[in-house]
């Protein structure tokens, strides 16, 4: 485990057992860790099948439930889009989560925040054919 107890994955090289570590014998056969550590990265669809995400912020994990909420049409800037809504509950309350039909790119993120207002993020130029175009910049 390093300082802030994650286990990590690892491989060491011959050449880097013998450099850091000093040794002249065959490094062991290492490998720690082999899943990966997820955070709050809302832009990675990997995410929809997480328990648990990293708070980059805290350095905690938080338990998570992922709920698929369906198709549904986005308005993003003058357009419509056709996407998939998601919701992910954990202890600090819901984020909403819009994909691209199919999950592959990211469309908009929704939070309710302390004060009552909502925080929304959303691109500022569209995935490539989210609304049957290459690239579309919005004003």
């Amino acid at each position: 485990m390093n300082q802030v107890g994650l286990i990590l994955p690892v491989e060491l090289t011959k050449a880097l057992y013998r450099e850091v570590l000093g040794r002249q014998r065959e490094p062991p056969k290492l490998t720690i860790g082999l899943d990966c550590v997820r955070t709050f990265a809302y832009w990675n669809p990997a995410i929809l099948d997480a328990e648990r995400l990293l708070n980059s912020q805290t350095g905690e994990f938080a338990e998570v439930t992922v709920r698929s909420n369906g198709p549904q049409t986005l308005d993003i800037g003058p357009h419509r889009v056709a996407a998939e809504k998601y919701t992910i509950e954990s202890g600090e309350g819901p984020i909403r989560l819009w994909y691209a039909p199919g999950g592959q790119h990211w469309l908009a993120l929704e939070a309710d925040l302390e004060s009552g207002r909502t925080l929304r993020y959303v691109p500022l130029v569209l995935p490539w054919n989210a609304v049957g175009e290459t690239r579309l910049a919005l004003n």
